[in-house]
């Protein structure tokens, strides 16, 4: 996968790169949680694109955006499991 573009290699918390996109209650549940992303782990468009047309699924324009707000999601050490992952 390819990295993230222009990243500075810091976890973001999901809840902040994304709130413009969830409602009050998501945000508060992923605060609750502290979801992180990590930008080095995400991918770009283009290639999230042809991995999910490689596998036969149909590239949505609506996961391509949730890629760049909440992609490269992982553990914290809060959370039990992990955020999605194209991998």
């Amino acid at each position: 996968m390819s990295k993230a573009r222009g990243s500075s290699g810091r976890p973001i918390r999901v809840a902040d790169s994304a709130r413009k996109r969830l409602s009050r209650h998501a945000v508060e549940v992923f605060q609750e949680l502290d979801l992180r992303r990590d930008p080095e782990h995400t991918t770009t468009p283009e290639a999230l694109r042809a991995l999910l047309e490689s596998r036969g699924l149909p590239p949505y324009e609506d996961a391509l955006e949730l890629e760049g707000l909440a992609g490269g999601g992982g553990r914290s050490r809060r959370t039990s499991g992990s955020a999605c992952s194209p991998r």
